[in-house]
């Protein structure tokens, strides 16, 4: 039997060898079609930080305030009429200020609090004796400026409501809650309340 040709030879050892790297090649590329579910790799899953969320830990789990929160409208409630502490997540891009109510739904004629002009790079306020938070500017209540009235009638609820503001709105001590409103309205980029009572 003659010896194989060398072209031969080298011809019958290439050819799997050629297979064989183009099968990797295929895998590399990703030539194959993708799954008709497979995720798509430059659509991000929703990202939580687009949502705003206030959260205060001197509201519990219940929806109760502190005895130090409550008010002191004699003779209904007799706390230390301290504001809640609040911290926020989920920032809109491009807000530029905030503004804080507090309002009573069942009892809208009653003005409780109201904070404009918070920055914008602001993630919380620490609580303060009579709602005089060191951030922003305390608006007018029922009992007059730069006042805060916490809450007083038992199991009622009342709403603190967090706006953020395209724009840096400002108001002053004779700002009402509703004077409030009506200057954000139209620069509101999102808003997130919590509810809370006194026991």
């Amino acid at each position: 039997m003659g010896t194989p040709d060398r072209h031969e030879h080298w011809s019958s050892m290439a050819a799997p060898r050629i297979a064989l790297i183009a099968l990797c090649l295929v895998a590399l590329t990703g030539c194959t079609a993708p799954a008709a579910d497979a995720p798509v790799a430059d659509q991000p899953a929703d990202d939580p930080t687009t949502t705003l969320v206030l959260s205060s830990p001197d509201i519990d789990a219940e929806g109760y305030v502190t005895a130090a929160n409550t008010g002191d409208v004699a003779p209904y409630c007799d706390g230390e009429n301290i504001s809640p502490a609040f911290s926020w997540t989920g920032v809109p891009e491009g807000t530029e200020s905030f503004t804080l109510l507090m309002t009573d739904p069942n009892y809208a004629d009653y003005d409780h609090w109201v904070v404009t002009g918070i920055p914008g790079d602001t993630t919380s306020l620490a609580a303060a004796p009579a709602g005089a938070v060191e951030v922003g500017i305390v608006g007018t209540n029922s009992r007059g400026p730069g006042d805060f009235v916490g809450p007083c009638q038992p199991d009622n609820g009342y709403l603190f409501t967090l706006y953020a503001l395209d724009s840096v709105i400002e108001g002053d001590a004779t700002t009402t809650p509703a004077g409030a409103l009506d200057l954000i309205e139209g620069h509101v980029l999102a808003e997130a309340s919590i509810e809370a009572s006194r026991h």
